[in-house]
This record gives C-alpha cells, structure tokens and sequence, in this order.
C-alpha cells in the first residue's frame, strides 16, 4: 500500500484509509486482489469482507461508508487506474499492471484454498485446513484428512468444490522460486577502476531538499586520482529529515560499499564536511542511556555495528566546506587584533614625494584640510592642500621644505 503515499491526501482520508485497512486485516495488495492477480473482487471493498488471519488487530468499531470509499478511490487513482468512479461499488477492480506468480514466502492472511505441488489445502473457520491429493491428471483432488499447518510455499487458488469428498482446479501452476538473496548494492555506482588493495580514502556529502521529502547522499573510495568509484543513493518516505541524518548517511553507505567490494585494506581515511557528523561517526560506544534519545541515533548505532565487525582502522577528519560558519572571537583575541591594527596604524607614514627626497606632510597640508576665501564675485571658494610637488631649484632640501 506505499502507493497510495504517492497520492495527495488530507489527514482525515488517511485516517478514514487506516480504518478500513484494519477492519478488513489486509496488510499488501496480494491480500485482497484475487488468486490469479489481475484484478480485486468488489465484494471486499464494500465494508462486509473481513480476511481471516492469524495476526491479532486493534478492536474497532465498524468504519463509516466514506471509509470504503476513500480506500475505493485510492485504489482507483494508484493501482486500479482503468476503472470508472461512477461504476457501482461492489464491481471488480482491474489492476492495472497485474501480479506476478506467487512466491515461497509466509502469507499475511489465511486464504480460502492454497496448493502446494499435488495437494491442495481447503481452510474452514473453527476447523483448520483440510487437505487434497492429486487424482491423474484431470484436475480432481480427492480427501485424504486433516492437517494442522500448511508449507510455506503454498499458494493461493481458486477451485470448485465437488462435493465434500472431492474438489475440481485446472489452474495453472502459478508458483515461482524465491530468487537466492544477495548483497544489496549500497547504492548507484557511478564509475568503478578503484585498486581493491592497499591503504584508501575516502569522502562523503549529503543534500536535503525539504519541501520534496528528499535526501541524497554520494560518496568517493579513491586509491589515488586515477584509481577510485564513486556512488550515490536518495532516500525518500521517511519522518527524519535533515542535512545532519544525510552526512550520516553518506558516512553508512560508504562503509558498507567497502564491505559490498570485499575490500579489506590496511587503513581507510574517511573525509566529511559535517563537523556533528564527524563525532559521531568518530564515537566508540555509547556512554550512557541517555545518548539512546540523541537524534538520528538509529543509524549512529548502524555505524558503530559496521565499524566495530571491521577489521581494518578508519579514521574520519572533518573538512570545512559551506556549511561551517566563522567561530566567534573571544574578548581577548578581539582586543588584540584592535591593538596590532593601531599599532600598524601609527607606523603607516603617507609620503609625498619632494624632488628626489620624500617628505612627510603635517595635518595642515593633507588633503582632508582646507581653507576658505571671499572671491571677488562674493562667493565662497574652497582651497583645499592636495600633494604638492616642488619645482627643482638650487635650495637645499631643509630650505625648500620651509619655502612649502
């Protein structure tokens, strides 16, 4: 049902989602879509279809109407995109992209009939599962008793009871073998020439876009500049967001694609531009419950398990970068700037060149000073003393430095 996260609702439809989800006890779509998978009986969206289960769900009273409707309609608009809205409610819903043959694995519900190979299992309420074997190949099964559990890799199907002793299918076998699990690549490999050996660095980054419920992270393993891979990977429909979880991230992901590559190098030096990042990635156990409630800690503790299975040292440096701002100056660092500036302040001497010598003006002379005068006209006319250069003569310096 992730689907229907995709789809903009009101918390009040989800609300009204999660009571008909409970009431009917349905966890995936396999659980109400029929046994061949294409499409969802219009029985079961009514409000009248309860699945059985073995699971114990919340006691609730019977969901409104608009319930039903509001999860009719999401299926309409997710997984059931053929359908009319004007079609009556207890009509078949198609899927649209139907389902694949049945896997081996333990069902969430409890389904009418299941076969496994040459039997079949029949399930009653308040009598468990009675079994039927295989009679030739015409599609009878005959009774053979009672059992108390069915194998897991039995599945769902449709048949027609004969009578009490025997039961008719000539479904085909709709089953599908569980493909052998394997590591999960820890994320989108960009390129790949990295030396497996040898001593390695290493450097993530983590983004956040906030109002798209989006993190991405990237990551570098380099021997050199010429040997290295390089990876990326975006997390979405999670409740933390922030750029600190998407460092953490980055920080993950790269350690578990070294163990994804079957590396074991001497010494992995690791380079974050997320100082919180850093020290926490950098910690070696927890001190004390009270670190449990820190946030994020969930993948804090995923690090600390992948590094301490590790049998190699890594060591993660922090690298300023855009998000660390300038540390505030203390009062003393403050007043000993303010001292050395004033100290170049008065060593600073502005000369004024004087034929071949240099000379140092007095405040008369600068050129922020002036003087005023009346000119003939009445108005006020500005004389102001910028750098003056004396014309060469036959006076010695100290009289022409009087003559100015």
């Amino acid at each position: 049902m992730e689907r229907f996260l995709r789809v903009k609702t009101t918390p009040q439809e989800r609300k009204l989602l999660r009571m008909a989800l409970h009431h009917m006890r349905v966890v995936t779509l396999a659980d109400i879509a029929d046994p061949t998978g294409t499409y969802i009986p219009g029985d079961r969206l009514t409000g009248s279809w309860r699945a059985n289960t073995a699971w114990e769900w919340p006691k609730q009273p019977q969901p409104p109407k608009k319930a039903f409707a509001t999860l009719r309609r999401l299926l309409r608009n997710t997984i059931c995109q053929y359908d009319s809205p004007y079609q009556p409610i207890d009509s078949d819903l198609a899927i649209t992209e139907p389902m694949g043959d049945w896997l081996p694995v333990e069902r969430n519900v409890i389904h009418d009939c299941l076969r496994c190979d040459d039997t079949i299992y029949c399930y009653s309420p308040g009598e468990g599962f009675t079994s039927y074997s295989k009679r030739g190949e015409s599609g009878f099964f005959n009774l053979t008793g009672t059992v108390e559990s069915v194998p897991i890799h039995a599945y769902p199907i449709s048949i027609v009871t004969i009578d009490k002793n025997q039961v008719w299918t000539m479904k085909r076998f709709r089953r599908q073998t569980q493909p052998e699990p394997g590591k999960p690549a820890p994320g989108r490999v960009l390129f790949d020439n990295l030396n497996r050996q040898g001593h390695i660095k290493g450097a993530s980054d983590g983004s956040l876009l906030r109002d798209d419920g989006i993190m991405t992270a990237g990551w570098l393993i380099a021997n050199n500049e010429d040997e290295k891979t390089a990876a990326i990977f975006a997390v979405t429909n999670i409740s933390s967001l922030s750029s600190y979880r998407a460092e953490l991230e980055g920080t993950f992901r790269l350690l578990k694609h070294i163990d994804y590559l079957g590396m074991s190098p001497d010494e992995v030096t690791h380079w974050c531009n997320n100082e919180a990042a850093v020290n926490a990635t950098n910690m070696q156990s927890i001190h004390t419950p009270g670190d449990m409630l820190s946030p994020d800690m969930d993948i804090i503790l995923a690090i600390l398990h992948h590094k301490q299975r590790m049998s190699y040292t890594i060591q993660c440096k922090h690298v300023l970068a855009h998000q660390d701002t300038k540390k505030r100056k203390s009062k003393e660092e403050k007043d000993r700037e303010k001292k050395l500036k004033a100290k170049e302040r008065r060593a600073r001497i502005r000369e004024v060149d004087v034929g071949d010598g240099t000379h140092t003006p007095s405040p008369e002379s600068s050129p922020s000073h002036s003087t005023t005068s009346d000119n003939s006209n009445g108005l006020d006319s500005t004389i102001s003393s910028p750098r003056q250069e004396l014309a060469s003569t036959g006076l010695s310096d100290e009289a022409q430095m009087n003559v100015a």
